[in-house]
């Protein structure tokens, strides 16, 4: 969240990442001085992630800026967190997404959530929707994942 450019280099670098998740303030701005210095770096096939939050309503006018500097969305839950609020959103909110740019579906997803997930995914507001996010409902404690329960949801949402 809001990290320095060249922090976030240096982390990419060290790590080998392939995907960046932007969770904090970060504008186009940073995002085009991030994408030169991943240039610089040998880094430039790195994906990056945009993450907005949402709660009953969202101004999808806000993406137009962002939609050649980043290579997918993330509609999250709207909190006093940048993340991990565990809670969801209204999904029917993206009925209205204008984009073709392909979005993550996040916040508060857990097993609870299978059946919502599914007829989300019938309905015309999913069809840019590239993967579901989850995390908090997941957790054990922060940075442990309970695999059983994932494994579980992998398997209801193939069934």
């Amino acid at each position: 969240v809001d990290a320095s450019v060249a922090d976030l280099v240096e982390k990419i670098s060290r790590y080998g990442f392939e995907l960046i998740q932007l969770h904090g303030k970060e504008t186009v701005e940073y995002i085009k001085e991030l994408r030169t210095a991943l240039i610089d770096s040998s880094e430039a096939e790195l994906k990056i992630i945009k993450v907005f939050s949402i709660k009953d309503e969202f101004d999808f006018s806000v993406l137009q800026p962002y939609e050649d500097q980043v290579d997918y969305f993330l509609f999250d839950t709207k909190g006093k967190l940048p993340g991990g609020n565990g809670y969801t959103f209204n999904w029917d909110v993206l009925k209205n997404y204008p984009s073709t740019k392909p979005y993550f579906l996040s916040g508060g997803i857990g097993l609870n959530e299978i059946r919502k997930i599914k007829e989300f995914r019938e309905s015309p507001a999913s069809k840019y929707c590239y993967a579901i996010d989850v995390n908090s409902k997941f957790e054990i404690e922060p940075g442990l994942k309970n695999l059983d329960e994932l494994e579980k949801l992998k398997y209801e949402l193939q069934h």
